[in-house]
């Protein structure tokens, strides 16, 4: 198999992802030719095309409050994502000139099954059984032959402490729908995600200037409206190290998960790892000073594919 110049420049500049991967075969894995993605408002692509410059462009104010607005309440959420933008369009586009390449004229059949709000709860009772029903219906087979999920920040973003998703509950969905997928298909691949050091958003940006609107001042001042309390507004201490401790503990179980799995399905399955302990900084963000920017997108989509089984050449 041989890749294309540009895209090898691509790869030798992404950043490492700290993948949980087996020895390399003697032969390159060959490229899917479906994908699927699943998670929340961040592969979703939210407000992916603003920045928290945005709020110095007074013909961009009134677009954000209306955004800002619609995710206080829970409402036209679709209306804010840019699937476009997610860091999986990036993925899949990479994967779909490799696809070309090696079977041209095939082209990548890809769905981004993501919404914004979404848990591992909701994942596992609507996005994995539409996943399933896509791949039935267009592909004609089980499962797709690369699935990648990037979930656990709204198992974390909640009112209180409390109703955070255990971290038992949060590895028996994990673990349950990667073992399903493995399963159900015989040489398809399974890419999962760990979480950046999301609690550290607290002290980046809570004091960050957006503009001279009195509803909207500060970073803090907007995420009085987005309903995550415990990774935004807490400021206890001993709060704030549950929320930090809960996100370490999520990404643990992401790294039993895939190793247990590898145990049985070998490198069908692996971890995109080093999100942790990449600094966060104010350039990845969107207005809303928590989700990512497409600045913030791209560096992603570097992350995860580099953790990928086609991002180097043979």
């Amino acid at each position: 198999m041989r890749y294309k110049k540009s895209l090898a420049i691509v790869f030798s500049t992404a950043l490492s992802a700290g993948a949980l991967a087996a020895d390399p075969d003697p032969d390159p894995v060959p490229v899917p030719r479906s994908m699927a993605v699943m998670g929340d408002s961040i592969t979703a692509g939210a407000i992916a095309d603003y920045t928290v410059e945005s709020w110095k462009n007074p013909f961009q104010v009134l677009q954000l409050l209306d955004k800002i607005l619609d995710m206080s309440v829970g409402k036209n959420l679709q209306a804010i994502e840019r699937k476009d933008l997610s860091w999986a369009a990036d993925h899949a586009k990479l994967m779909d000139e490799l696809l070309v390449e090696e079977f041209e004229p095939a082209k990548l059949k890809y769905n981004n099954f993501a919404a914004t709000g979404y848990s591992t709860k909701q994942m596992l009772q609507y996005q994995v059984p539409q996943m399933y029903e896509w791949s039935k219906r267009k592909l004609r087979q089980p499962v797709p032959d690369f699935v990648a999920m990037f979930i656990g920040a709204n198992d974390i973003c909640a009112q209180n402490i409390e109703d955070m998703t255990s971290v038992e509950l949060f590895k028996d969905r994990v673990q349950g729908i990667v073992s399903e997928l493995l399963t159900k298909g015989k040489n398809n691949k399974v890419l999962l995600t760990e979480l950046p050091n999301i609690e550290s958003l607290w002290g980046l940006a809570k004091d960050h200037k957006l503009s001279k609107f009195k509803q909207v001042r500060t970073c803090s001042d907007v995420w009085t409206h987005l309903r995550c309390d415990t990774l935004l507004v807490l400021d206890s201490e001993a709060e704030r190290k549950i929320v930090r401790q809960r996100v370490l503990d999520f990404n643990q179980v992401y790294s039993d998960v895939v190793r247990d799995a590898r145990k049985k399905f070998g490198d069908r399955v692996r971890l995109a790892g080093g999100f942790y302990e990449a600094a966060l900084t104010m350039e990845h963000l969107s207005a809303d000073c928590f989700h990512p920017s497409r600045s913030g997108q791209k560096d992603i989509a570097k992350r995860i594919w580099s953790a990928a089984w086609w991002s180097q050449e043979p």
